[in-house]
């Protein structure tokens, strides 16, 4: 229901199952992930226009017609919209950011409320603190200002929940757009994404002129917005369990393994092992493909590997026992593999940054985090990695760049999913 309250009261109802729980404001979801226990225990909090966001991604990659692994290259984004709508569309295009090339994600707000606001605010998330703005360039700008300018964006969402709204701002982009290519807007391609529950914003259509091209379709539609599928998600936590099992191949010792399976997981842990898998196949798998048409073939060898990472378990590091390991070899250098790592693990920082996280400056505590105070202490910069790695005797470098070999074979288990 969208009644949080109600949802609470029936989750209290029951005695034993695993649950996926609606909450209508992401601002409850540490009051839910908090619940549970032995027998009863909530598997997932969602939202139905989290996963319609979510959905339009993965379709539609953010980097999908932008090359992110060239210098000085950036995706703009706008977003139109002051609903929850428009801020799971925020919160999700965030998460995906943590591109090769380093650039910020630049995003533009498109709503009258946001820009006479003297704060900014996604949910409980302060977008004017220096620990965001290290990763996005975030503005905010009133409609009408923004369909009279003729700044280039690679992808527009229209996030209006009323359908009479969607269909004006729908229109209003397209010709905003059709007028910026009649002025010489060439060489580009822009998706104007419009939240439509019945699909009544019109059929997906190409408009190619001056050699631009201007694509415009739908997401939501009940069609696939309102099944099973969608709502509980089997898909992504069929990934993200297998994301967490290639972790856990990669890392087991063999004596005394605390490796978990994704279902014995914390929400937290098993929603990072979700946001990584998206990541993976949409954003780096791109990435992937075009390094490899730069580089053509490349064969990196397990000592190249060593160089690299530190970590080894019998001989053995980690990335060797990657499924996949063969393939990525084969298709980066050492140089790409350094700055893939990087990115992840700035994509790792904003994962825990957007859910109000914070880097926790003692390094005497015997754990990296603090998960009640929401602190912990690699949220830091890659350089300074080697700080925290000192401290507690691991490579966490190791991790970020153990994650880029897992990009070939996850993608290629998400087509067969679909």
């Amino acid at each position: 229901f969208d009644d949080d309250s109600l949802n609470l009261r029936i989750y209290k109802k029951l005695n034993r199952g695993n649950i996926y729980l609606h909450i209508s404001n992401r601002i409850l979801y540490d009051y839910f992930a908090d619940e549970g226990d032995d027998d009863i225990e909530i598997r997932k909090v969602f939202n139905v226009y989290s996963n319609a966001a979510r959905k339009l991604f993965l379709d539609n990659p953010l980097n999908q017609y932008v090359d992110t692994t060239l210098d000085g290259v950036q995706v703009k984004l706008a977003i139109t919209g002051d609903g929850i709508l428009a801020k799971e569309v925020l919160f999700h295009a965030m998460n995906l950011n943590g591109f090769y090339n380093g650039s910020k994600l630049h995003i533009t707000l498109v709503s009258d409320i946001m820009a006479t606001a003297e704060n900014h605010l996604l949910y409980t998330l302060d977008l004017d603190n220096p620990e965001i703005k290290k990763y996005f360039e975030i503005e905010y700008v009133s409609k009408d200002s923004f369909y009279k300018d003729d700044r280039p964006y690679n992808y527009v969402v229209v996030a209006e929940e009323d359908p009479n709204q969607a269909l004006i701002d729908n229109v209003m982009c397209e010709n905003k757009f059709k007028r910026m290519i009649g002025l010489g807007y060439a060489n580009k391609t822009t998706v104007i994404a419009t939240y439509s529950l019945d699909g009544n914003i019109g059929k997906e259509q190409v408009v190619i002129y001056n050699n631009s091209e201007m694509i415009i379709k739908t997401f939501g539609s009940s069609q696939t917005h309102f099944t099973e599928n969608v709502i509980i998600d089997i898909k992504i936590d069929e990934l993200a369990s297998y994301n967490n099992d290639m972790y856990n191949i990669a890392h087991a010792s063999g004596n005394g393994d605390k490796s978990k399976k994704f279902e014995q997981l914390n929400l937290l842990s098993q929603d990072s092992n979700r946001a990584l898998a998206d990541h993976i196949v949409t954003v780096k798998y791109n990435e992937l493909l075009s390094l490899s048409k730069i580089n053509g073939k490349v064969e990196i060898t397990k000592d190249d590997i060593r160089k690299i990472c530190d970590a080894k378990v019998d001989g053995v590091t980690p990335i060797e026992k990657n499924k996949g390991y063969e393939e990525v070899c084969k298709m980066l250098t050492l140089e790409n593999i350094d700055k893939l790592a990087r990115a992840e693990h700035r994509r790792w920082n904003i994962f825990h940054l957007t859910r109000g996280w914070h880097r926790r400056l003692d390094l005497l505590a015997k754990s990296t985090k603090t998960p009640k105070l929401k602190l912990h202490a690699c949220i830091v910069e890659w350089e300074e990695l080697d700080q925290i790695s000192s401290a507690y005797n691991y490579n966490y470098k190791d991790d970020d760049i153990e994650a880029i070999f897992r990009i070939h074979h996850l993608h290629e288990n998400h087509k067969s999913n679909i």
